[in-house]
């Protein structure tokens, strides 16, 4: 038996076969890749060549010459959590030091950041002023942008961190601002990510 579609029937067949085309691209969310396949590899973050990495607050700005993240993945992730490590820091001309105090990094291919923080701050320290950075309750923005590691040959993610307008509280009599909350931190930095698997070092793309 032959069936005619009519009009209206055959306008619907089309938006429906055209939806069932159009819905896999649509659902397919940002995920970092790699040709490992189901084996781990480890992803390190560092300061890019030539890059700061500077917070903002109302005491001044504070400058690491050094910043190592260090997480894992597998190929298809669609995030990566980071452990944060800062050193060699300054702030106002004296030695500072951060501590995470528990706080991870979460790294969405979806080009954002949050931080995990159990404790709920990070803390800074120097001998002119303590501040804690709070945990903040909407993610950061990130650019990617795929590249080649001129040391290894293998494809790298360069990661622009975009952070803005997060809270904290400044506590020590010398600070700008004591005992009082803000929300105009800012970080500025550019990072490379570069992968590692079975000891040697492995590709990682970011797949939009």
């Amino acid at each position: 038996m032959t069936h005619i579609l009519r009009p209206a029937g055959l306008v619907l067949a089309l938006v429906l076969a055209a939806a069932a085309l159009a819905s896999p691209a649509a659902s397919a969310a940002p995920k970092f890749t790699t040709e490992a396949g189901e084996k781990k590899v480890q992803v390190t973050a560092e300061l890019a060549t030539g890059a700061k990495d500077e917070f903002h607050f109302d005491f001044g700005i504070l400058k690491c010459l050094k910043t190592e993240f260090k997480g894992e993945m597998v190929n298809g992730a669609e995030q990566i959590t980071f452990t944060p490590s800062y050193s060699s820091c300054s702030m106002g001309g004296a030695t500072a030091s951060i501590d995470m105090n528990g706080c991870d990094y979460v790294m969405f291919a979806g080009g954002w950041l949050e931080d995990n923080c159990p404790t709920g701050f990070i803390k800074i320290t120097s001998k002119l002023c303590e501040i804690f950075i709070f945990q903040n309750e909407k993610p950061f923005g990130l650019t990617f942008t795929e590249g080649i590691n001129p040391n290894t040959g293998h494809r790298d993610i360069t990661v622009k961190e975009a952070v803005e307008n997060f809270r904290y509280e400044e506590q020590s009599p010398k600070c700008a601002k004591p005992e009082k909350v803000t929300n105009n931190g800012k970080i500025e930095g550019t990072l490379t990510l570069n992968g590692l698997e079975g000891g040697f070092a492995a590709n990682i793309d970011w797949d939009a």
